[in-house]
């Protein structure tokens, strides 16, 4: 689905109007796009002003009882026009006001994000649609997305209750929130007090006990407590909460409390090793051998380190890894390598041919300094060999030496954010799907001349052999950026396991 699409589904879920597979479509598309999860606050922002403004005595004007130039006419009125403003800047139609605008629907949250989550069986969602109840979460953790954009993590075990958009209880577990502005006033209770944000992200932890720690992260929040006058607490302050009292503790422990991307780390870790062990794949690099290697990878020049293939069948592919850098990945604590300087590169040699393959990787591109940059290209080009460059504009130069060569300018690879990209190519029939976060932008169409082979070949760069007699290489279309995870898979994925393959890789944000 394109951009107009989603956004018409997050305007139709503020005013109560998506089919529960409309709701599906929604909750699949925030999971799998930060740039949706902004649009889906900033409307939630919106709407709750609308709501706002549509409960204000202010706006309800009556020639009798205020002049139009009384102070609260001008206010209510200034505000319903600066709301429109905003509506206009988000693209025009994204939300619209009436005075009757109903509740959204049952529903205030949404699953977001899960790594091997279970609930009670009597105290479970229905679906991934959280309404006003009680629910306990027996195993794993789970993010969940409000509808005004608070986003909350949800440890196991947990006994938690959604009261509504604004309020949630913990009875016991462990839960870090994060609330954007459209969520300011959001209440935290537990059973030793409220916890108000002021515009923050903040941890609780409540015990079988029932007493409760307090750690604030950033930004401000208000604790009530019948028993203590109201307090505001800022930010790196930790306080434990036993009896109606509030005991101050030395300082905040972040780790304690998972984060989002910590869950789909952890989801990502778990998924991963289908790839490990699908009999079809032919390498694969998960780049979380960086540790051991890390010393290595500091480099001298003419000096190389192993990156491993981490398949768990056949003979491993291993790549010598030649001036890069071992770097952070998608994830903190997690693997990558830094292409920053020439010749910089990773070298390996596949063996065989093939009718059918998959390529699948995780790359961010820093810079396009060159007419072509390699992501993954055999050496010389040679019959029957697949090129994978992007051009200077980001978008896809790919082709099969002696079959195709295009370039695939429906959608460009972006700068400074990580990017899923896949190619899917079908020597048998003569076709190459080529795809970006999970999404096919291109088909290529040949008529069949042979397999696909790679023989010698590199990420990152592109090696040609000179004709004379040192048959010496020189690299060149330098990639600028990190790659952090490389597969090859003898078979032919379909456009839904790249899809899946994408949202299981994604969450890192």
């Amino acid at each position: 689905m394109n951009d107009t699409t989603i956004y018409d589904l997050i305007e139709r879920h503020f005013i109560g109007e998506l089919t529960e597979k409309q709701q599906r479509e929604l909750r699949d598309a925030l999971k799998a796009n930060r740039k949706y999860r902004d649009r889906f606050r900033e409307s939630a922002l919106i709407s709750a002003e609308l709501r706002h403004l549509a409960s204000e005595p202010a706006i309800q004007p009556s020639v009798k009882t205020r002049s139009k130039s009384s102070p609260a006419f001008r206010i209510g009125w200034l505000s319903i026009a600066i709301a429109a403003t905003v509506l206009l800047a988000l693209g025009g139609g994204l939300l619209f006001w009436r005075a009757d605008l109903p509740a959204t629907s049952s529903s205030i949250a949404t699953l977001l994000d899960g790594y091997q989550y279970e609930f009670d069986a009597a105290n479970a969602p229905t679906s991934d649609e959280f309404g006003v109840g009680d629910y306990t979460l027996t195993q794993g953790a789970i993010t969940l997305l409000f509808e005004n954009g608070v986003k909350v993590v949800v440890e196991s075990p947990a006994d938690f209750s959604l009261v509504s958009a604004m309020q949630m209880q913990l009875d016991r577990g462990r839960v870090r929130a994060v609330v954007p502005e459209s969520g300011h006033g959001f209440v935290l209770a537990t059973p030793q007090g409220n916890i108000e944000d002021l515009g923050t992200e903040f941890g609780v932890y409540v015990g079988t006990d029932r007493d409760a720690e307090l750690h604030v992260f950033a930004g401000e929040v208000n604790l009530h407590q019948q028993t203590q006058a109201s307090q505001r607490l800022s930010e790196d302050t930790a306080v434990r909460l036993v009896s109606g009292n509030c005991e101050r503790l030395i300082s905040t422990n972040d780790a304690a409390f998972a984060t989002s991307a910590m869950i789909g780390y952890q989801r990502w870790q778990e998924s991963q090793r289908q790839w490990r062990e699908d009999p079809s794949t032919v390498l694969y690099f998960d780049f979380e051998d960086r540790f051991e290697h890390k010393v290595d990878a500091i480099q001298t020049e003419g000096r190389s380190s192993r990156l491993a293939d981490r398949k768990l069948a056949g003979n491993p592919i291993d790549g010598d890894v030649r001036g890069c850098i071992w770097a952070t990945g998608r994830w903190s604590g997690k693997g990558a390598l830094l292409f920053e300087n020439t010749d910089d590169r990773v070298e390996l040699e596949i063996p065989g041919e093939f009718d059918a393959v998959t390529i699948m990787a995780w790359i961010q591109v820093n810079r396009l300094d060159n007419a072509l940059q390699a992501v993954f290209n055999t050496r010389d080009w040679q019959a029957g060999e697949h090129h994978w460059n992007l051009l200077r504009d980001g978008a896809f130069r790919v082709g099969v030496s002696g079959a195709f060569a295009r370039s695939c300018s429906h959608q460009r690879v972006p700068l400074g954010r990580w990017t899923h990209i896949a190619a899917v190519i079908d020597a048998h029939r003569g076709q190459a799907a080529y795809y970006i976060d999970g999404q096919r932008i291109d088909l290529a169409t040949w008529q069949p001349n042979g397999p696909v082979r790679f023989g010698p070949t590199t990420l990152g760069s592109f090696g040609e052999t000179s004709d004379d007699d040192s048959k010496s290489v020189t690299f060149s279309r330098d990639f600028r950026g990190r790659i952090d995870e490389f597969a090859v898979l003898r078979r032919l994925l379909s456009d839904e396991e790249i899809r899946l393959a994408y949202l299981d890789g994604n969450g890192f944000d």
